[in-house]
């Protein structure tokens, strides 16, 4: 790539029609995003690269270009988006079939993400779940909180407990599922 990151964000924030500029951002952060949806998604290849569109679909979308000049922080914002994004793949996976009805199979428009269907949607959906194998029924309702947007003072009144418990538990669940990830890579 002839330009740096920082020249395309801001030939963005001027013109966020520039093709050009679109092409050489895309073109240096697509490797970021797409290796930070695969972590995210328990390494399902597929499903990370959708994921990953949807992160670009947002960037279009909300064009944050004027306000993240410096690269440093647009990788940041890009992350925060990664983040999101794999949260509402997480999110609709964990609830679609509770909230679905016997004729609806798929998600509500507001938890729906595009993407997975087919064997794709079996393999995510088999991550999912062996991630939260280990973990017992307070620690899911953590997890399903957590995945549908609520904070350490909504978890803490949900659970009936402090704020500063509910940080704990939410400290020592994260610390258990990364313990739980990082046997598995060594086991493969």
């Amino acid at each position: 790539m002839t330009d740096p990151p920082s020249a395309a964000i801001a030939r963005l924030a001027r013109s966020a029609d520039d093709a050009e500029a679109w092409q050489q951002l895309f073109g240096h952060y697509w490797p970021f995003v797409l290796a930070t949806n695969y972590r995210m998604l328990g390494g399902l290849r597929e499903l990370a690269e959708d994921a990953s569109q949807d992160v670009f679909l947002r960037l279009i979308r909300y064009r944050p270009f004027r306000r993240l000049k410096d690269p440093a922080a647009f990788k940041a914002y890009l992350a925060a988006t990664c983040r999101n994004v794999c949260r509402d793949y997480l999110r609709w996976y964990l609830t679609r079939d509770t909230h679905a009805s016997k004729e609806e199979t798929q998600p509500s428009a507001e938890v729906r993400a595009p993407g997975p269907s087919g064997e794709d949607e079996v393999l995510a959906s088999e991550a999912l779940q062996e991630l939260l194998r280990p973990l017992d029924e307070d620690e899911r309702r953590v997890v399903r909180y957590l995945l549908e947007g609520y904070g350490l003072g909504d978890i803490a009144q949900a659970l009936g407990i402090t704020y500063t418990n509910a940080g704990v538990r939410v400290h020592r669940l994260r610390a258990k599922l990364r313990n739980y990830l990082s046997n598995k890579k060594i086991e493969r």
